[in-house]
């Protein structure tokens, strides 16, 4: 009985020490192609300059979409939102399109239990 304990002993020995002594290789192989793996130093870029057209105010369709973020991050109800709003966006031209859109950018959560 004492002979499989001891064979059983060295077995697992043996096998954990494998395992590492591969760990080992690989961490110090890893190790050197890390040091070999030397970066040149990038050139810096030169930043474009800004332009007239991106400085400018935004346009009616970008100012309509900023409206209705705002009015979604306040949470205003459908009603709420204004007809120019409405009309400035084409092709959502009905409240239940808008709110379409709407429940999209909302992210998904479980009810819980009614207390």
């Amino acid at each position: 009985m004492w002979e499989n304990l001891v064979i059983g002993l060295k077995l697992t020995l043996f096998g954990t020490g494998l395992v590492f002594l591969v760990l080992a290789f690989l961490w110090g192989l890893m190790w050197l192609l890390l040091a070999l793996d030397v970066e040149e130093p990038e050139e810096k870029v030169a930043q474009p300059a800004v332009s007239e057209e991106a400085s400018a105010a935004p346009s009616p369709l970008e100012q309509a979409l900023i409206a209705l973020a705002l009015l979604r991050h306040r949470g205003a109800a459908a009603r709420e939102i204004p007809e120019e709003t409405q009309a400035a966006l084409p092709g959502l031209q009905h409240t239940w399109t808008v709110l379409g859109r709407l429940r999209q950018l909302q992210s998904w959560h479980p009810r819980r239990g009614e207390e």
